[in-house]
């Protein structure tokens, strides 16, 4: 059976008709922590990121200051600092993870403990992004998934054109961020998708794709974030539930571990 793939195009033309109503923040916020967070085997200092949940979708979450943070695997232990110039933000030394080991996360804040386990997994090779021209006219072009990815996997295109300047005199965007998704699934919203903005750059523009491995929680948890999210909306949407998870009861979100491999494009006309 074929797999689809969630990217920037607009898989269902059929209009669909929305409903305009006005949100009502929640009377309490939960007694939870939120953790996002990623580690990888590049070397650097990985960031842990934890918050308190928001009672609107306009206002940004509160960050946990003051929080103990550990990262463990079989052979070590790693201590986290909190970044002076982003509260919340906790980060390793300049430290590399491996692919095959077990990774925990420990948190400790106000008396209460929480973890999240999670594995990394090998990434396969992926087959370099093509790329199409906006139209005959402009020399403009778009980004073309590669589609044959047979495990699940998180591709990341970062697009920088500022060593040639804005595309007009009125633009002030030289670079531009572009996540997609392989989770071996076939939702109806997936497929139906409703459409996002494609995102135009000029030949020379520098492109760096990174294809990060998911294992099979990391995949699942982003299937249930985008069913909440990117793929909310259309004719097809799906019935609303809470986000899967790998933390401890008392928080929320994802802590993950995932391989990732880089490659660097040019667009040539």
């Amino acid at each position: 059976m074929k797999r689809y793939l969630l990217y920037i195009l607009v898989f269902f033309t059929i209009t669909s008709c929305e409903e305009l109503y006005d949100l009502e923040p929640a009377e309490e916020t939960p007694d939870l922590i939120v953790v996002d967070g990623i580690i990888t085997n590049e070397k650097t200092r990985h960031e842990i990121k934890i918050s308190l949940p928001s009672a609107s979708i306009n206002v940004e979450n509160e960050p946990v200051k003051g929080a103990i943070v550990f990262i463990s695997n079989e052979d070590t232990t790693f201590l986290l600092s909190e970044s002076n110039s982003k509260p919340g933000v906790y980060l390793t030394d300049s430290i590399r993870c491996y692919t095959g080991k077990n990774y925990q996360l420990s948190i400790s804040y106000k008396g209460q403990s929480y973890l999240a386990i999670t594995k990394m997994i090998p990434v396969s090779p992926f087959v370099p992004l093509t790329f199409a021209k906006k139209n005959s006219t402009e020399n403009l072009y778009y980004a073309l998934p590669y589609l044959g990815s047979e495990e699940p996997a998180m591709f990341e295109i970062t697009a920088d054109w500022r060593h040639i300047g804005p595309m007009n005199e009125n633009d002030t965007i030289m670079m531009a961020r572009i996540l997609y998704y392989n989770l071996k699934t076939i939702d109806v919203p997936e497929v139906f998708a409703a459409g996002q903005e494609t995102v135009f750059f000029p030949a020379g523009t520098i492109i760096t794709e990174k294809k990060y491995s998911l294992n099979d929680t990391h995949a699942a948890f982003l299937r249930s974030l985008l069913l909440e999210s990117a793929w909310t909306g259309g004719n097809f949407d799906a019935t609303h539930a809470n986000l899967l998870t790998n933390l401890s009861d008392g928080a929320i979100g994802y802590f993950g571990a995932c391989n990732v491999l880089v490659d660097t494009i040019y667009v040539t006309p």
